[in-house]
């Protein structure tokens, strides 16, 4: 299954990157559920738009433990 990263949202229109780093854009209408900046998203059976809670919480961790990493070891 094909994960993308949302970037962005403006004017109904989800911006993301692939896993390649490539853009790709989706309509806000197309969402199933809530989708915000940050998160995971794939295309479900159905073809809308979903959040992958898993992976939206492991790359937010990943994230932050990167931040404290950098801030670390700037000190």
């Amino acid at each position: 299954m094909e994960k993308f990263f949302v970037d962005r949202i403006e004017d109904n229109i989800i911006f993301c990157e692939d896993e390649n780093g490539d853009e790709i854009k989706f309509d806000l209408s197309a969402a199933d559920g809530e989708i915000k900046e940050g998160n995971v998203i794939f295309k479900n059976k159905k073809g809308y738009i979903q959040t992958d809670i898993e992976a939206t919480s492991m790359r937010k961790k990943k994230i932050s433990n990167l931040k404290k990493y950098v801030y670390k070891t700037k000190n």
